[in-house]
């Protein structure tokens, strides 16, 4: 079966296929009774079948995000996620106290050298 023809085939089904508000489970129900309706021979069928597989999983691959937060199962990384993602807020509360307490003391020195001058024009 030449390129041209499986997508005779493929134009041929898609026209048929009626897949507006409706779960994929039907979507590909519905595709299969028009595979069946079509008259190929196995080999054909075959051809076909293993044609939609791959597309199938080109487009689950593409669809896959590109890491996985949450691991399935991997206790391992579950635990290494969490191990970092402890050291990372860890390191944002202690920078984040640091600037605080740098600010704090900044206005701090100010308060007291504007009293200081004051005292000074008081005298």
């Amino acid at each position: 079966m030449s390129g041209k023809e499986e997508m005779d085939m493929l134009n041929k089904i898609k026209e048929g296929l009626d897949t507006e508000g409706k779960s994929p489970l039907e979507a590909l129900a519905q595709i299969s009774e028009l595979l069946n309706k079509l008259e190929l021979s196995e080999e054909e069928k075959e051809q076909l079948k293993q044609t939609l597989n791959d597309k199938t999983d080109q487009m689950s691959a593409f669809m896959k995000p590109g890491l996985d937060i949450l691991p399935d199962g991997n206790l391992t990384m579950t635990i290494t996620l969490v191990v970092a993602f402890v050291v990372v807020m860890t390191l944002f509360v202690f920078f984040g106290y640091k600037l605080y307490r740098s600010l704090t003391e900044k206005e701090r020195k100010r308060d007291e050298k504007r009293k200081q001058k004051q005292m000074k024009k008081k005298k």
